[in-house]
């Protein structure tokens, strides 16, 4: 650089160069500069996000991290260090963005799918953490509750919750589903049919109502004499 080769590049390799050896304040400054020279190079952007996250600035990586991604779509560890700054920032929302661009690019690695799974649960919990904060008698938050108790096989919570929600919010879509559901499977073929109905009612295209309401007809008929 004394000798004029003040050239991205070059700044590029002092930085890794600084970075291996933990100076990565003195890192950072080298890939900027690269940046500033070149802003096309999307390795010093994201080797910049990376000493930053070292630093302890996650904030501040995201700004470096969002560009190499956009610069480098393609490349999975810039993804990578991606989430890990929005998880150190709990921007969930864009954490799952994150982890749902690296399992596209690798779909057969089951530890990216793990994580976008994890990264979903945590998005999920603290929507309904929100939720529940704002709003303590949403009919979401009931129709949330009732999707938890089926998920852990307790159908009469569940129900109960449903049916809250339902009280609630009588066209909100896919409460009345889940009834049906819950009635279809202890075989009470008639309230299956009202809450389908009623499903229907809200969403007329639903596949999945059609299709209940398909096996509550062919149930009922078959227990006509």
């Amino acid at each position: 650089m004394r000798d004029g080769g003040d050239r991205p590049f070059v700044h590029h390799n002092l930085g890794i160069v600084l970075q291996q050896r933990g100076r990565h304040a003195a890192a950072v400054a080298e890939f900027h500069r690269a940046s500033t020279l070149d802003p096309a190079f999307g390795p010093a952007r994201l080797l910049a996000g990376s000493s930053l996250i070292a630093l302890g600035r996650p904030a501040e990586a995201l700004v470096d991290l969002e560009r190499a991604v956009t610069l480098m779509p393609r490349e999975i560890a810039a993804h990578l260090q991606l989430a890990d700054a929005c998880e150190r920032t709990g921007r969930l929302a864009r954490l799952t963005e994150a982890y749902r661009a690296v399992v596209a690019l690798a779909p057969d690695d089951p530890e990216y799918g793990y994580r976008l799974g994890k990264a979903y649960l945590r998005l999920s919990q603290q929507t309904f953490e929100r939720l529940r904060a704002v709003d303590p008698q949403s009919a979401r938050l009931s129709q949330a509750l009732g999707q938890e108790y089926v998920a852990q096989g307790q159908p009469q919570r569940a129900r109960l919750a449903f049916e809250a929600a339902a009280v609630r919010d009588p066209h909100l879509a896919e409460v009345h589903l889940a009834l049906a559901r819950l009635h279809a499977d202890d075989g009470r073929w008639e309230d299956a049919a009202r809450e389908v109905a009623l499903e229907l009612a809200v969403q007329p295209t639903s596949r999945e109502a059609l299709a209940l309401r398909a096996r509550i007809e062919a149930a009922r008929a078959a227990r006509r004499p």
